[in-house]
């Protein structure tokens, strides 16, 4: 069970919830992760400071609690789960409509431009969406923008939510 918290009650929530002193910092995209956790019970409690490793090592010092660099991780963030790695693709284009088109996939590996590309192209065509023209005249009608989203950036994006969320209280 992960308990998510703010910075300033991460050390009363690991002692009273994990029963430790003990967090572990590690540096993640946009910030540090703090993790402390109770293995009998399997209570994890964590936050996610904007600060760098020192200031987030300066913001806890107070607190009494023994800092260490790491990270504890439950089954959902671990290697084996597929989605944790998923690239996603996105590709503006122009269309027949007034407004650009958009379409989106996601790739278990760093796909590049040209994979992206020629993805989009391929299930334009498999579907009847478009008339079957070569590539090139594809990309010169199209004009595609692509843009792709690693799982960092897609964890990031997610964590700054969470603190949006934390405000709307």
């Amino acid at each position: 069970m992960i308990l998510r918290v703010k910075l300033e009650d991460f050390p009363g929530a690991a002692r009273r919830y994990a029963g430790t002193d003990e967090a572990f910092l590690a540096e993640i995209p946009g910030g540090v992760s703090v993790t402390a956790v109770d293995i009998p019970t399997d209570v994890m409690v964590m936050t996610r400071s904007e600060l760098d490793l020192e200031g987030t090592r300066e913001a806890l010092a107070s607190s009494g609690m023994t800092l260490r660099e790491g990270h504890w991780s439950s089954d959902e963030d671990e290697p084996g789960d597929p989605t944790a790695q998923l690239y996603v693709a996105a590709v503006a284009y122009r269309s027949r409509d007034a407004v650009p088109g958009l379409w989106m996939d996601a790739f278990p590996h760093c796909p590049t431009t040209a994979d992206v590309v020629q993805a989009i192209y391929k299930e334009f065509v498999a579907t009847g969406e478009m008339a079957e023209v070569g590539m090139e005249e594809f990309q010169r009608l199209a004009q595609p923008n692509v843009c792709i989203l690693s799982p960092e950036n897609l964890k990031t994006f997610a964590l700054n939510k969470e603190d949006l969320s934390e405000t709307d209280d």
